[in-house]
């Protein structure tokens, strides 16, 4: 979907492809077998914050990738006029005014695997991997951690959340968790602005055991593209009436044993 800046002053044919390329950057084009689709498409005279949607045709037969550390996706849009007339202009990172909605953006068959880090101070959750030790979910309580730096969320799949246990709960407990978007400041979740919602239960703590619960998306159609100074929330409950269902929860510490990873949240956003 590309968002038009005032040209070009005539249709002009661009031809658009999309591959996979293995380390340093997408600068020898595309490569053979490697090439998820590709086609020539006539963009129209611009009008200003016009967004458009071209579609790119898939290749024939079947080319797939799983992507490993410095495997890069590309994208060429090569412009095949000849003119002035045909010089394109695009608005990056500005939302359309007219036509398809949004901003200029690469969709298809990938997915993404992009995760927020909960950190130590029991409020934040970011991609940084330290300082690591251990926070707690007490009896009652609820923690809300936000998260800066998102360009996108939604509500379209289910948001994994994983977490490394400590020695605690003693008992199995249910937990309430909420994500959604806000302007400023995570307070309490938003009518209108609740990307997932649901409860799930912790089981008894064994220390450095990874557990992992999908937190049920919202019905119908929740988007946000976040502008400053929007925040990605998360608030998680604690259930529990006892003692014994105070939570222990490691950040930036690896498990041991169940989940791999980190306490951490994923989902259908991505990052600026």
């Amino acid at each position: 979907m590309l968002v038009q800046k005032g040209k070009p002053d005539a249709p002009t044919t661009v031809k658009v492809t999309v591959w996979w390329q293995r380390g340093g950057a997408c600068s020898s084009g595309p490569i053979s077998n490697q090439v998820f689709a590709t086609g020539t498409w006539m963009i129209p005279v611009a009008t200003d914050n016009r967004g458009i949607t071209v579609l790119v045709p898939k290749t024939g037969g079947t080319v797939s990738h799983t992507f490993v550390p410095n495997d890069k996706l590309c994208l060429s849009i090569a412009n095949m006029g000849t003119e002035s007339e045909n010089d394109i202009k695009i608005y990056a990172h500005s939302a359309s005014q007219s036509g398809t909605v949004g901003v200029s953006r690469l969709e298809g068959p990938f997915t993404y695997v992009t995760s927020l880090n909960l950190q130590l101070n029991g409020t934040t959750m970011s991609t940084a991997g330290s300082p690591s030790g251990m926070f707690s979910l007490n009896t009652g309580s609820t923690r809300t951690f936000a998260a800066v730096g998102i360009f996108t969320a939604s509500n379209a799949n289910d948001w994994p959340l994983h977490l490394v246990q400590g020695d605690q709960p003693g008992l199995a407990t249910q937990v309430s968790a909420s994500i959604w978007w806000q302007n400023s400041q995570c307070t309490n979740p938003m009518p209108g602005q609740i990307f997932a919602s649901g409860t799930f239960v912790v089981p008894v703590g064994q220390d450095l055991r990874g557990v992992s619960f999908d937190i049920p998306k919202t019905s119908g159609t929740v988007s946000r593209v976040f502008a400053a100074p929007d925040k990605l929330c998360l608030s998680l409950t604690n259930q529990g009436f006892l003692l014994f269902t105070n939570i222990q929860i490691y950040a930036n510490t690896a498990s041991s044993s169940g989940t791999a990873g980190v306490s951490r949240l994923a989902g259908p956003f991505t990052q600026k």
